[in-house]
């Protein structure tokens, strides 16, 4: 219709072309061809006819074209290793496409795509797009690009933009790297994931990136559709020692966003943390470590079978549309793989369309085959203070929604959750709220499930809209309770906020204990490590007590616990002053390079070294035997220059005291040490404290890489 219209104008324009040039000075008629354009200009079919004012106006033949041009529209390009692309978005095959470049090879394809090729590292080219057709006029753009820098040879990263350059080689994505010192990436308005092209394709990044206890500030990443966070997506990977701070990562829409990884496959996160604002708008999968985590068997007969995310938190904001959660959004396990989520917490506010939980959103276990069995969820040792909230259903305190599902092959699998806690306030406006676990709703053809709740409390307000659909431990189910094995025992729920649908559990069995902290039990919870559950958690290595507050992890690895090298005795070194105990071992004076005349060691040497210490770090180190502290010596071995020495009061403030470790008589020996004093081996000021002590038996380090150490040691006179 409209090509008609257009030919119907030529014939008008043609007309009045030959009554002007016959009728009407040069001047009126170039008046009246002007006056023609101007109303064409507003017909239909606007910019489909082109005549020069200029030749019509004096009398010369009337060139007419039937269509605008095609004017090529290009993407940013994306820079690869000796060029870069960039893509044709209104590409029509209908036109004869050509292109040519400034320095370089250019290509197009049938899909329009260019290439630039033949550049060397960080040489820039402009390519040149020209479009014809027959009855068209030519079209033309122009792009410029500029090729990647080399490849990186340094793995120690020191800027931004290092680490930017992590996927600009396939091959870099392979490799591990480290983390030199705390970065601020503030002035990258929008970082790009690491392994997220511009053109869209995703890479997995499968080394080890450790951030050596270093902070990465200001990352504000801000992508569509999927896979967004720090890295894109991960495989058989690991991520470790490393802090993100005072940023933000945002989705528009799809799924996997976390602030580490969108997608974590077969890998595992430790040490990590991060206080970001996450947020997924309209997206799946959103978490404050991880979006999206699965494991499961792969080509690989290598790859390991476990994986886990452990001593690490998140303390932002996170929200979410559907799976949600405070440390993962999403966490499948197939085909006998397992995943542990241990010593970890959340302290944040957790939103979500549907299904939120305190440190995992959603959780499905599941097997596909026979030979395949036992896949298991474990989340120990954790806990969230965080707000819950699912605009929908499923909420809760760990976990907000999980199914532990089989086929007929009969595969087994189980969901634990042990001693963990909740104390932030878990809401689901339709149903499903629960302490520890929001909802349980799996089908099974043949199921073979446990699911274990134990040694675990709840101490915030748990409730939803509806009547009689929140609990204090779960909150809802859809199963056939015979069909499954439930241990859910010693759990303790606090009454005093009052959930206002009910306590305990859905599950008809349950034993929970009510305790009622806002009267008649004030520090159940605080302070304390004999009430149920609290009886039976780790507070030496593991977990603190604290007088006006719910139980935290201890900072790091504080205590370790050693077979002495002599004797097999249980040696138990723990410190404070320090973030870790980072190396510990034990060793016998024989095996020393020199040997402690007139002194004997009856249960050998202990050693280790200490990391993220302040001035000083005060140690406590416990041996069993029945040992007399009026005969004792404590001694200390430096490796380096092969020399024993003696600690005492005076030097150390050393104590000792008789004691007793699991039920055997001890010797504690507790003292202080300075970073870079005399009893540090190293000897520098420099937050590392080199194998500061030894107690109970003999404590040293050969010149084989023990280091220095400390012992405790008889005199062969008083023998």
């Amino acid at each position: 219709m409209w090509v008609h219209r257009a030919l119907d104008w030529e014939v008008v324009l043609i007309n009045m072309r030959r009554i002007v040039s016959q009728k009407t000075t040069s001047k009126l008629s170039r008046v009246i061809t002007s006056l023609l354009i101007v109303l064409y200009s507003f017909s239909p079919t606007a910019g489909m006819l082109f005549a020069s004012q200029q030749a019509f106006a004096a009398g010369e033949p009337l060139l007419l074209n039937a269509y605008n041009p095609l004017t090529p529209g290009i993407s940013t390009p994306s820079k690869t290793a000796d060029g870069f692309v960039a893509q044709v978005y209104n590409y029509d095959a209908a036109f004869s496409w050509a292109v040519s470049s400034t320095a370089g090879s250019a290509t197009i394809n049938g899909s329009g795509l260019v290439t630039v090729t033949g550049l060397p590292p960080e040489t820039s080219s402009t390519v040149t797009i020209v479009t014809s057709r027959a009855n068209y006029p030519n079209g033309t753009s122009t792009v410029a690009g500029i090729s990647l820098q080399a490849e990186m040879e340094t793995t120690n990263l020191t800027t931004c933009d290092e680490l930017l350059r992590i996927d600009d080689y396939d091959a870099s994505m392979n490799k591990d790297y480290t983390l030199a010192n705390d970065l601020d990436c503030s002035a990258i308005s929008n970082f790009t994931p690491i392994g997220n092209d511009p053109d869209g394709s995703n890479h997995y990044f499968e080394g080890t990136f450790d951030g050596q206890g270093h902070t990465i500030r200001g990352l504000h990443v801000d992508q569509f559709p999927n896979y967004i966070g720090l890295f894109s997506q991960i495989h058989k990977a690991t991520i470790r020692n490393l802090h993100l701070r005072d940023g933000s990562i945002t989705a528009e829409s799809g799924s996997d966003v976390g602030s580490f990884a969108g997608f974590a496959y077969n890998s595992s996160f430790d040490n990590v943390s991060s206080n970001l604002t996450i947020t997924g708008y309209m997206s799946w999968a959103v978490g404050g470590i991880a979006g999206y985590i699965e494991a499961e068997t792969d080509s690989d007969p290598t790859t390991p079978a476990a994986w886990s995310i452990t001593n690490s938190s998140f303390t932002g904001h996170v929200t979410g549309s559907n799976s949600t959660g405070g440390i993962v959004g999403a966490l499948d396990m197939y085909e006998g793989f397992s995943y542990t989520i241990r010593k970890t917490y959340s302290d944040a506010i957790v939103s979500s369309g549907n299904i939120a939980g305190g440190i995992a959103g959603r959780v499905n276990i599941g097997g596909t085959g026979s030979d395949h069995d036992d896949s298991k969820g474990l989340f120990v040792d954790t806990y969230s203070r965080s707000s819950v909230h699912s605009a929908y259903a499923g909420a809760g305190g760990i976990i907000g929604f999980a199914c532990s599902s089989t086929n007929s092959s009969g595969n087994k699998t189980t969901l634990e959750v042990d001693s963990s806690y909740s104390s932030g306030d878990v809401f689901a406006a339709d149903y499903g709220a629960g302490g520890i676990i929001g909802m349980i709703d799996c089908y099974n053809n043949s199921p073979q499930n446990t699911y274990k709740i134990t040694n675990s409390f709840v101490a915030g307000r748990v409730e939803t809209d509806s009547v009689n659909l929140a609990y204090g431990i779960i909150g809802g189910t859809d199963w056939h309770e015979g069909d499954d094995t439930f241990d859910i025992s010693n759990n303790v729920v606090d009454d005093s906020n009052a959930q206002v649908n009910g306590l305990g559990t859905y599950y008809d069995n349950d034993p929970t204990k009510i305790v009622r902290t806002a009267s008649t039990d004030p520090n159940y919870f605080f302070g304390n490590q004999s009430n149920a559950p609290l009886n039976t958690w780790d507070f030496d290595a593991v977990w603190g007590a604290h007088e006006t507050e719910y139980p935290t992890f201890l900072h790091g690895a504080v205590a370790v616990n050693l077979l002495s090298a002599e004797d097999g005795s249980k040696v138990r070194i723990s410190q404070a002053g320090c973030d870790a105990i980072n190396t510990s071992s034990t060793i016998k004076e024989s095996s020393l390079s020199v040997q402690d005349p007139g002194y004997t060691y009856p249960v050998g040497f202990s050693s280790f070294s200490l990391t993220g210490c302040g001035a000083s770090a005060q140690i406590t180190a416990t041996f069993t035997g029945a040992f007399d502290v009026n005969k004792i010596v404590i001694r200390k071995y430096n490796s380096i220059s092969g020399v024993f020495s003696t600690l005492n009061t005076a030097n150390s403030g050393l104590v000792l005291t008789s004691t007793t470790l699991d039920g055997k008589p001890a010797l504690k020996v507790s003292y202080t040490i300075a970073d870079g004093g005399l009893l540090d081996q190293d000897g520098l000021v420099d937050g590392n404290i080199a194998d500061p002590i030894g107690v109970g038996s003999a404590f040293g380090v050969p010149n084989t890489g023990f280091g220095s150490g400390l012992s405790l040691i008889k005199s062969k006179a008083n023998i």
